[in-house]
């Protein structure tokens, strides 16, 4: 909401526009990829549409993650990704998890909407790892598509539920 990218977040991209930009959805959308309103003053987002550039295998990548003491650890964010196809190129987004920084495993593709939708992930199979990144990738299909805004990112480290038993009662 600062107007600013994240402190510790990178951009991997090949694309000449920068990438993944920090803004308003009106000031990142574009004639053919329009981004609604999400309440948000800032949103951040990439859009093929407004640079026809190269935006295959564009990663926008969290700060690393340590679920060292975590045993349950829930990642969400709102997405703005339609899921089109135009002039035979299929565009893709993913969101993707690494314990390096460089290998990359996808935990959903992301299926398209006209508006913002809410995801979230379950990163519990990664709790006890020190280095956990997450990565929001973005491939254009080597077409001129659209794009993908993301925006309320949040790690949530559910409170653990501690059930005991107290006492039991015998009947006669």
């Amino acid at each position: 909401e600062s107007g600013s990218f994240p402190a510790g977040w990178t951009i991997e991209t090949s694309a000449d526009d920068g990438g993944w930009l920090v803004g308003t959805a009106t000031g990142l959308s574009s004639d053919a990829f329009p981004i609604a309103s999400n309440g948000s003053s800032r949103i951040i987002a990439t859009n093929d549409d407004g640079c026809n550039c190269d935006k295959s295998e564009e990663y926008l990548i969290t700060p690393a993650f340590d679920l060292t003491d975590a045993t349950s650890v829930i990642f969400s964010f709102d997405a703005f990704y339609r899921d089109e196809v135009y002039q035979g190129n299929q565009e893709d987004a993913s969101i993707e998890v690494s314990l390096d920084g460089e290998n990359w495993i996808v935990l959903e593709d992301l299926h398209g909407h006209g508006s913002w939708d809410r995801h979230s992930v379950d990163l519990s199979p990664y709790a006890g790892e020190a280095t956990v990144y997450v990565g929001f990738r973005y491939d254009d299909g080597g077409g001129w598509l659209y794009g993908f805004g993301i925006d309320n990112v949040v790690l949530e480290v559910p409170p653990t539920l501690e059930a005991a038993l107290v006492e039991v009662e015998g009947g006669s």
